[in-house]
């Protein structure tokens, strides 16, 4: 493993992922820790918290009763905010009473927001779009936080877009227009109500609180040695304030990862954060990769010649199968079927932990969630799907709880399907089949839900008694419980804690459906703590609100912290598991021939790129730029993941799509590329 050497002043650390730079910085902390410099006096600072665990771990070890601070840019500027908030709120809210502000997430924002957007959807305002009033409201936050995040005003923001638009003939100038009334409106809203967004919060640190004599007294006196890892995933503002900090620290080693950038959907800019490296006072590059097999290294190299022959790489020969191996089926259910195969043979023959296999693909669509899920689970393979920023709704378990919700409030006089209550019961019962829980639904339910006890004798044979008494259990703790008048987080706690994780209920030994209702728990936590601190009297409408937003389509906020201590195969789109930077022995890439591998999402309202620090703000966005574009995000997330593998990847392909489609991908052209390569060596 590769050792930071000493060095004076600032260090730039560069390389690929994989080639040690944070095992060894986590080391460097160590040793200033062990030469007398006081942990308080060190800041770490990451993009986002998980990437901050080889430091916690390695802190772990010493068992030191203070710690350095390990944080991301918001969390600092959060705290900081919070603490020096009478110093700059008259600036940041003139003529308004000096208050303690109050913080919104992601899901707060959009609570918030909706009052603001939803007279312009009813006025029709955005039909031309067809997008969902959910991703409107995200895309509307994501300008903003964008926009803030480059250090550009709302109004510039627009003006980007409207060129980067060009001359293409629609309502899309006039969209644009709109949402930055909507954004000036809720950002008025929030300054008069002292709400900070994450935006907001940003932009009010970087221009009235850093630079201020009461900050800088604060860290001068504090600080003194600084690390910022994975810069590449930050963003410009980001940059500005770890250019701060290298320039009023004793010692400063700033981290890249080269190919990186995967979070540029979030406001990362990897161009400028490379430009940090002309201000250190030393500049040091790592190649060699650290963590994988040498076959593995082979492969990467030979991908760089192919995807960027303008990296000079060494001329290596591929072991045909070893690390690499392709299989073809004509149809998508086929291709799931040997991607179980596969990883039956790993875990029942190679004795492969299920923990050490993730499952990629640019996608991941319901369907191919429940064909992969039902076919690992007939195999008795426990897996873990991660997917964030999806809707909390579109999870089953989420929606099941939803059902039970209005089921204990049947004063909403909401009417659920029998088939949502059917599906729901099955569900959360075991041995109540479909056919089971639909024939038990269609007598038990009317509006609320009727005792077991009540249906005849013939009928409760054919549902089964077991299931029948599980069913009754769970009836009675509903109802009991919504007769409590607790708040929904603990409603829906203690429903999964003391019936549906026990066993004989659906959820038993469910590692999947557990962490969809811890993110629903803690959503309706963090949902009920910033609406109303104080608490309520009755918390039926709240609860309500809370169904409400939740059914609605909310989308939660973004997180990267998938469970690694659990033995199951991850399953997740290939950004988001290097995103979240974890690391397997063995990865299956699903549906290659997709465009999706190199394409970004459709995402009307915002663009990633044009609302960048260094991208000109006048330029349209042409085929030429998104072609670029396309080829460079192919090339990071094909080395990235091969970098995060220690032994083999799996490449399923089919011929035709999910769609019925003939499959044309840039990564089943590179495939075809290392199927020649390999032929050749063989030859």
């Amino acid at each position: 493993m590769p050792v930071i050497p000493e060095f004076n002043g600032s260090l730039f650390l560069e390389g690929p992922a994989g080639s040690g730079k944070t095992t060894a910085a986590a080391s460097h902390l160590l040793e200033l820790i062990d030469s007398g410099v006081n942990p308080e006096s060190i800041l770490v600072m990451v993009p986002q918290f998980n990437l901050a665990a080889p430091y916690s771990t390695a802190l772990a070890a010493l068992d030191i009763g203070i710690s350095p601070t390990i944080t991301t840019f918001s969390a600092f500027a959060r705290q900081l905010l919070r603490r020096f908030w009478p110093v700059i709120a008259a600036q940041a809210a003139p003529g308004l009473p000096v208050r303690e502000p109050v913080f919104l997430n992601l899901e707060t924002a959009q609570y918030y927001l909706k009052r603001f957007v939803d007279p312009y959807i009813q006025g029709g305002i955005f039909d031309s779009l067809r997008v969902p009033r959910p991703r409107l409201i995200a895309q509307i936050l994501d300008n903003m936080n964008k926009a803030a995040l480059s250090g550009v005003t709302l109004e510039e923001a627009e003006m980007r877009l409207v060129a980067a638009w060009g001359n293409r003939h629609s309502s899309r100038q006039q969209i644009y227009k709109v949402s930055t009334q909507i954004a000036q409106q809720y950002r008025a809203f929030c300054l008069q109500n002292n709400l900070l967004d994450f935006g907001l919060m940003v932009e009010l640190f970087s221009t009235h609180l850093l630079g201020t004599p009461v900050f800088e007294n604060y860290f001068y006196q504090r600080y003194e040695y600084f690390i910022a890892d994975n810069i590449e995933e930050m963003s410009a503002l980001e940059h500005d304030f770890v250019s701060w900090c290298e320039e009023n620290t004793r010692q400063s080693l700033l981290i890249y990862d080269h190919d990186g950038g995967y979070r540029a959907f979030l406001g990362a800019d990897p161009a400028n954060g490379y430009q940090l490296r002309n201000i250190c006072d030393a500049q040091l590059q790592w190649d060699q990769l650290a963590l994988v097999s040498g076959p593995i290294q082979s492969l990467v190299s030979e991908v760089s010649s192919i995807l960027a022959p303008e990296y000079e790489t060494d001329s290596v020969e591929v072991p045909t199968g070893e690390v690499i191996s392709f299989s073809t089926d004509t149809y998508y259910p086929q291709m799931v079927n040997t991607c179980v195969e596969q990883i039956k043979n790993l875990v029942r023959q190679e004795a492969v932990s299920p923990s050490q296999i993730a499952i990629m693909m640019p996608f991941l669509s319901d369907s191919l969630r429940f064909a992969l899920q039902s076919g690992l689970e007939t195999a008795n393979i426990q897996s873990q799907v991660y997917r964030p920023s999806r809707p909390l709704i579109t999870e089953p378990a989420v929606k099941a709880l939803m059902t039970i919700l209005v089921l204990a409030h049947p004063e909403w006089e909401i009417t659920i399907p029998v088939s949502d209550v059917a599906i729901a019961l099955s569900l959360l019962i075991d041995g109540l089949d479909p056919s089971r829980g639909h024939l038990l639904t269609s007598i038990v339910y009317r509006k609320h839900l009727t005792s077991f006890d009540e249906i005849n004798a013939k009928m409760q044979q054919r549902i089964t008694i077991e299931a029948g008494e599980r069913y009754e259990r769970l009836r009675l703790w509903i109802y009991d419980q919504a007769a409590q008048n607790v708040p929904p987080d603990h409603f829906l706690s203690r429903l999964f804690g003391e019936v549906l994780s026990q066993p004989g209920y659906g959820f038993h030994h469910n590692f999947d459906a557990a962490r969809s209702i811890d993110d629903l728990v803690r959503f309706a936590a963090r949902f009920r703590q910033t609406i109303y601190p104080d608490g309520l009297e009755v918390w039926a409408s709240f609860t309500r609100e809370l169904y409400e937003l939740v059914s609605g389509g909310l989308v939660p906020a973004h997180t990267f912290d998938a469970d690694e201590n659990i033995d199951a195969v991850l399953i997740a789109p290939a950004y988001t598991f290097l995103i979240a930077n974890r690391s397997v022995d063995y990865q299956f890439w699903l549906d290659a021939g997709n465009t999706g591998w190199e394409e970004r999402l459709e995402q009307p309202l915002t663009h990633p790129y044009a609302l960048q620090r260094n991208y000109e703000p006048g330029a349209a966005w042409t085929d030429d730029m998104e072609k670029s574009v396309q080829e460079t995000m192919l090339k990071n997330i094909v080395l990235g993941l091969l970098r995060r593998c220690h032994k083999k990847v799996f490449v399923g392909i089919t011929d035709i799509s999910e769609s019925g489609y003939e499959q044309r991908g840039m990564l089943l052209k590179l495939c075809q590329e290392i199927l020649s390569l390999q032929r050749g060596t063989e030859a």
